[in-house]
């Protein structure tokens, strides 16, 4: 089957206007808390989040909030799971049953925790 030219382009505009901006704050010492989208855009404010807060021993990333969740942002969140587990440190991520998140977490089989929606 073949798109209609610019049909590729109309979608990522439509896309990109539906769009929710990237929140992460911490509700404690030991819960990052990611709302909005987690696209491509968005991948070096979770690094920075990540490198500012990653130490946090253990550390809990709840996604039920997060609209969209990349493949960039996947591969961050896992290299920093591993990055913990490396140096004996407790990173744990969780979303809302059903949530995007943890449906992609889910499919892509890695370790989560899921909340009661």
């Amino acid at each position: 089957m073949r798109w209609p030219a610019g049909a590729g382009g109309r979608r990522r505009a439509e896309a990109a206007a539906r769009s929710e901006p990237l929140s992460v704050r911490m509700d404690s010492p030991h819960l990052m808390r990611i709302t909005g989208d987690l696209d491509q855009a968005a991948v070096p404010a979770l690094h920075s989040a990540l490198e500012t807060y990653g130490a946090a021993d253990p550390l809990t990333i709840d996604l039920s909030e997060t609209s969209y969740l990349c493949s960039l942002a996947v591969s961050a969140l896992v290299g920093a799971m591993r990055a913990a587990e490396a140096t004996g440190r407790r990173l744990r991520l969780q979303a809302r049953a059903g949530a995007p998140a943890q449906q992609v977490l889910q499919v892509l089989v890695i370790p989560h925790d899921v909340l009661d929606g």
